[in-house]
């Protein structure tokens, strides 16, 4: 009898120990490390970010997008995946992540990122991200072209239970052998991510990201093998001042040596106040090999140089009974941007043309509000460079 309960309850944990690996996601189920997503922002996208990537989390969607960035920037985000599973399972990720740019971004960048995902506290995946992305081939590509890596350590590990002691035989019952993945309980490795990212036209841009080149093994037990596929992904993205549209292409390798393929179409639209900072909202459809089937909303307010995002993502058809993934991310801006930012002047004559009738009353106001905000930035950059010329940074002023 004692026997036999002790194979219930080593039974009963294992529900828990594959959902880790194979339902972490709506996608086709795949080995550990799946990519879940990072950011309310990014995730609001349908994690299509591979052409985007225009902030602190490129360190994880594709490490060339750090060259683009110009002032330190930080990011945290805490998400709840698969909200309401029969079994209660608390599946969590939490991200950390922190780029700075060199000379104003001159350099490049660098950035680091910690990224864990944890299962009731039976299983859990951590990643240590160390990245670098730079502008490359600057007189042959002068629109922009930027490359960057991430490298990373990988480690995963499952609790410490009584049941490492014992293990299962052929026929199911326990035997006195111990379990060669609860015995030795944990793995680390690294890996390494790359990716590139060009500005075809001041609204243009296409990104190419590989995913675990060095293909790891990730296997927990000594005498085993659970190679991480290498993934690819290649998007391109429309952006105007308030608006981005993006489509990507991912190519991701299943456990059975197949490659997966899924399409996501995602929008971003910014509604921006003059006193009251701007507020967005994104979307994404994605659809792929295996059914797989994902829509996702989320929203954003953004005001000085803070914002704060939430996300919603559902599988369609896939895993059902589950309230959706929920995310919640918070980021920060530090310091002042090398120049003027580009997105000014252009959002000045678009929200020109979308006045009504030039004389109206609308059109006088809102001319008014425009001017003056366009009065104080420039009086904002003059005093700028009037410190900075002050100080002896002659090349900062003249920017």
């Amino acid at each position: 009898m004692e026997q036999r309960n002790e194979t219930m309850k080593n039974r009963n944990l294992l529900p828990l120990l594959i959902l880790a690996s194979a339902v972490l996601t709506a996608a086709p189920a795949r080995a550990a490390f799946e990519d879940v997503g990072v950011g309310a922002r990014v995730t609001g996208f349908g994690n299509a970010f591979t052409a985007i990537a225009d902030d602190v989390y490129a360190v994880y969607y594709n490490p060339a997008g750090l060259g683009t960035l110009d002032r330190p920037q930080a990011a945290m985000t805490y998400s709840r995946l698969h909200m309401g599973l029969s079994d209660n399972s608390n599946l969590q990720n939490s991200f950390l992540a922190y780029a700075r740019p060199i000379q104003y971004g001159r350099q490049g960048a660098l950035g680091l990122a910690w990224n864990n995902f944890s299962l009731s506290g039976l299983y859990s995946e951590t990643m240590l991200y160390g990245s670098y992305g730079r502008q490359i081939f600057a007189e042959k590509a002068p629109n922009g072209l930027f490359a960057g890596a991430s490298l990373k350590y990988l480690r995963r590990g499952v609790a410490s239970l009584d049941q490492a002691s014992r293990s299962f035989t052929n026929t199911g019952i326990v035997s006195a052998n111990p379990d060669p993945v609860l015995q030795k309980g944990s793995m680390s490795t690294l890996d390494l991510d790359v990716g590139f990212l060009y500005r075809v036209k001041p609204r243009w841009t296409a990104g190419l990201m590989f995913q675990h080149l060095l293909e790891p093994n990730i296997a927990i037990a000594d005498n085993d093998t659970d190679t991480l596929g290498r993934n690819v992904k290649m998007a391109g993205a429309y952006r105007t001042p308030w608006t981005t549209m993006t489509g990507e292409l991912g190519f991701l390798k299943a456990p059975d040596g197949s490659t997966d393929k899924i399409l996501t179409v995602a929008g971003e639209k910014w509604l921006p106040t003059l006193l009251h900072g701007s507020f967005g909202l994104r979307g994404s459809l994605g659809l792929g090999s295996r059914e797989y089937r994902q829509v996702t909303v989320g929203m954003s307010y953004k005001v000085y140089r803070m914002q704060i995002d939430y996300s919603f993502m559902i599988p369609l058809g896939t895993i059902t009974g589950t309230f959706g993934s929920h995310r919640m991310g918070l980021s920060f801006l530090f310091g002042r941007p090398r120049g003027a930012e580009p997105k000014f002047a252009e959002a000045i004559l678009e929200n020109m043309r979308e006045l009504a009738e030039v004389g109206t009353p609308e059109f006088r106001a809102q001319a008014e509000q425009l001017a003056l905000y366009k009065r104080t930035a420039q009086q904002e950059f003059l005093r700028q460079a009037r410190v900075d010329t002050g100080e002896g940074r002659f090349a900062d002023a003249k920017e």
